[in-house]
C-alpha cells in the first residue's frame, strides 16, 4: 500500500521560490545535480550550498561541469545523515544572513529532509524542491529504488522516534 501512495507520501514538493541559496543534499547525486544547477541557471538563487560527507566534493565538481561557477558553491563537507546535513549547513546558512533557501534533494527524500531542516531552525525559511518522482512501474522495476523507497518509510519512523522530527502532521 505504501508503495502504492509512495509519491504522495514521502513527497514535499514546493513551487520554486526566488531564495538566497540553494541547498543540495549529497547522496543519489545525478539527478540532484541537475535539478540544483537547473534551479541557479534558472536564477531562482544566486548561491548553492552542497551538503555531504561523501559526496560535495563530487557534486561540487558536477555543478561546475553543468554551468554553475565555482565562485556560487559552497561546501558543508562533514555530514553523513540527513539530520547532520541540517545541523551542520544550518550555521552556514546563518553565518551568511540567508533566510530563504531551496531545498533540493531525491523525491522519496524530500518530505524527512524537509522536516528535519524545519525542526532545526524558524530563522530560515525552507522551500522544498525535489527531483522528479518515477511511475509506479518504475519503482517495482528497479531493485535499488525499490529499497530506497522502503528504507525511507524506516527512516521517517526512525526520525520521529530519535530526533522527535514529525514528517507528517
Amino acid at each position: 500500500m505504501g508503495l502504492i501512495f509512495a509519491e504522495l507520501l514521502l513527497v514535499k514538493r514546493q513551487e520554486p521560490y526566488k531564495a538566497d541559496v540553494i541547498v543540495l543534499l549529497g547522496g543519489e547525486n545525478v539527478s540532484r545535480v541537475e535539478k540544483a544547477a537547473a534551479l541557479y541557471q534558472a536564477g531562482y538563487a544566486p548561491t548553492v550550498l552542497v551538503t555531504g560527507k561523501n559526496e560535495a566534493e563530487l557534486m561540487g565538481v558536477n555543478l561546475i561541469a553543468a554551468g554553475v561557477p565555482e565562485s556560487a558553491i559552497l561546501f558543508e563537507p562533514a555530514a553523513s545523515s540527513t539530520f547532520e546535513n541540517a545541523l551542520f549547513s544550518i550555521p552556514v546558512l546563518k553565518q551568511r544572513n540567508m533566510k530563504n533557501a531551496l531545498l533540493v534533494t531525491s523525491w522519496f527524500h524530500s518530505r524527512r529532509a524537509t522536516a528535519v531542516f524545519e525542526s532545526r531552525t524558524e530563522k530560515i525559511n525552507f522551500f522544498s524542491v525535489p527531483t522528479d518522482g518515477v511511475p509506479l512501474t518504475d519503482i517495482f522495476g528497479n531493485k535499488r529504488l525499490l529499497e530506497s523507497v522502503l528504507r525511507e518509510y524506516v527512516k521517517i519512523f526512525g526520525y520521529w522516534l530519535k530526533y522527535g522530527v514529525a514528517s507528517f502532521g
